[in-house]
């Protein structure tokens, strides 16, 4: 099973030591790695199309969800959608995959009503 959070590896500073990021990994392989897995379970790659930027790869329950993590080299700063900007690549991970199980929940909450 691939890892679904940081764990013991909340305090590098380094983003390539969490054991989510998977480095260069090509677009198909990441599907591969996350198909049979549980909704939720993601995956931080370096970007094909664009370099120096990285994509957060998340299991879906029907597919395989790709976001653009963008990295603002004067800043230091990293952002999904332009709008919120994070001092550190862990910090956007934790934001997004909460949001995402967020989603998820309350999708639920809705169908239970």
């Amino acid at each position: 099973m691939l890892i679904r959070s940081p764990k013991s590896q909340l305090n590098s500073s380094s983003s390539s030591s969490y054991s989510w990021n998977f480095g260069k990994l090509p677009r198909i392989r990441a599907e591969q790695l996350l198909v049979d897995e549980l909704v939720g379970t993601f995956l931080i790659r370096e970007s094909e199309h664009y370099p120096g930027d990285l994509t957060l790869s998340i299991k879906d329950d029907a597919k395989i969800q790709h976001y653009r993590v963008k990295l603002d080299p004067i800043r230091h700063t990293y952002t999904v959608d332009d709008e919120i900007f994070f001092p550190d690549l862990r910090l956007l991970v934790e934001v997004r995959i909460f949001s995402f199980f967020l989603k998820i929940f309350s999708h639920f909450c809705l169908i239970a009503l």
